[in-house]
């Protein structure tokens, strides 16, 4: 049975973009996602299967990437949290170290949805059990509110959507190496 360095559960843009981040820099990667196709799941129906993935494939590193699924559908913050501390749990009963991803900002999205309860029900859940959160939501919402990146306007361009995300991996994996307790050496770090 082969055993991964970093196992991202959750096939929507930014676990991709996770998944190629860590296996370009060197990590034996497993991308999971529940479904036939690559979207968003909600956190309760990842968690029932992550004993089974996580017994089969051994990773030492999970990238949960969750949340937004969770606030589309309207799940009620303590169901996200009890389901979120479910997964983290069982993750570290596994053995393995866990990076939570918060969700993508969007000023259009941001209009129309509040995530902001379920990002923090993630950083508390992150803290309780001592996990680091890779806090995609501020992060882009810096980038947006600083100009770095215009990501209200709509574009057909994909180059945007490929720079921001190629940005979201580089510091990912820039958190994963320095603070995962993976073998930075190993995974020749190139920037």
């Amino acid at each position: 049975m082969k055993s991964h360095d970093v196992l991202v559960v959750g096939g929507g843009n930014a676990g991709c973009a996770a998944a190629l981040a860590a296996a370009r820099n060197g990590a034996s990667t497993l991308l999971v996602e529940r479904y036939g196709f690559l979207g968003g799941t909600a956190t309760a129906a990842m968690v029932p299967g992550l004993a089974k993935i996580l017994a089969d494939d051994k990773p030492s590193l999970v990238i949960w990437q969750t949340g937004t699924t969770d606030a589309i559908n309207g799940v009620a913050a303590e169901d996200f949290r009890t389901s979120l501390d479910d997964g983290v749990s069982a993750i570290e009963n596994a053995g393995a170290n866990v990076i939570l991803m918060n969700m993508q900002y969007s000023p259009r999205t941001d209009s129309m949805l509040d995530v902001s309860t379920l990002a923090d029900v993630m950083r508390i859940v992150a803290q309780q059990h001592n996990a680091l959160l890779f806090d995609r939501l501020g992060i882009m919402r810096n980038w947006n509110d600083s100009g770095t990146f215009d990501l209200y306007t709509a574009t057909k361009n994909y180059d945007m959507a490929r720079r921001v995300h190629e940005c979201i991996g580089r510091a990912l994996a820039t958190q994963i190496i320095s603070a995962a307790h993976l073998d930075a050496m190993r995974m020749q770090t190139t920037r």
